[in-house]
């Protein structure tokens, strides 16, 4: 991430992190506090941390405690699913047609019809515990995905043609399919039951997982990758 991309997602997020973290105020003063942390500083230790940034060199770096670093990364992250910046909206057909062209100039064979491509991923997790079970009402047994033999979450999402997150969802235990996890979402409902979706002719590519529908195509129908 460049500068201009942190100060960008810095300014959307700095009011929410200044309320999430509202540091004590004593006698009007904040800023010489020790446990004081800027805003910009938090989100920091946040991307780095996500880049794979160990916690002790960014404890150093940042100069702030061991503990605050994991309280303030899971903090951001709360921020972030709850902010209306970073929804996810299905493409509308003036960003379909974008996509369309997108696609067809990267095709070897010219496809102009693809608006997305979808696919799933297992989000690895630690064995869930008993209490977590009992909270989502969910069996430890269905976080387990027995094909890669480990815990985790079933995540469906489709990209554009630069590899861009156009939706997202993560809502079942690693023992689903892909099929059932897709079938059962909402755009998989919107794009059932609303005509007006997708342009006319158009389909979003996924693998054999994801049954053919009116608005999906499995690649292998091309006989090649796409």
């Amino acid at each position: 991430m460049n500068k201009l991309t942190f100060m960008l997602l810095h300014s959307l997020l700095k009011h929410e992190i200044s309320v999430k973290f509202k540091p004590k105020v004593i006698k009007g003063q904040i800023k010489d506090s020790p446990y004081y942390i800027p805003s910009i500083l938090r989100l920091s230790a946040a991307v780095r941390y996500f880049a794979d940034g160990d916690s002790l060199d960014i404890m150093l770096t940042h100069g702030i405690s061991h503990s605050s670093i994991f309280v303030n990364v899971w903090g951001i992250v709360d921020i972030i699913n709850t902010s209306k910046e970073f929804d996810f909206h299905f493409p509308n057909h003036l960003e379909q047609g974008l996509f369309l062209d997108g696609f067809k100039k990267m095709s070897g064979a010219n496809f102009d019809m693809i608006v997305g491509c979808i696919d799933g991923l297992l989000i690895w997790i630690k064995k869930p515990s008993k209490k977590e079970c009992k909270d989502e009402k969910c069996g430890e047994k269905n976080f387990l995905c027995s094909r890669k033999n480990k815990f985790g979450l079933n995540l469906q999402a489709i990209c554009d043609h630069k590899l861009r997150f156009t939706w997202i969802d993560i809502q079942w235990p690693g023992s689903t399919s892909l099929y059932m996890a897709w079938v059962t979402s909402d755009l998989c409902h919107d794009l059932e039951s609303k005509t007006n979706m997708l342009l006319p002719g158009n389909s979003i590519v996924g693998d054999n997982a994801y049954v053919r529908k009116i608005h999906e195509c499995p690649s292998e129908r091309f006989g090649k990758r796409i």
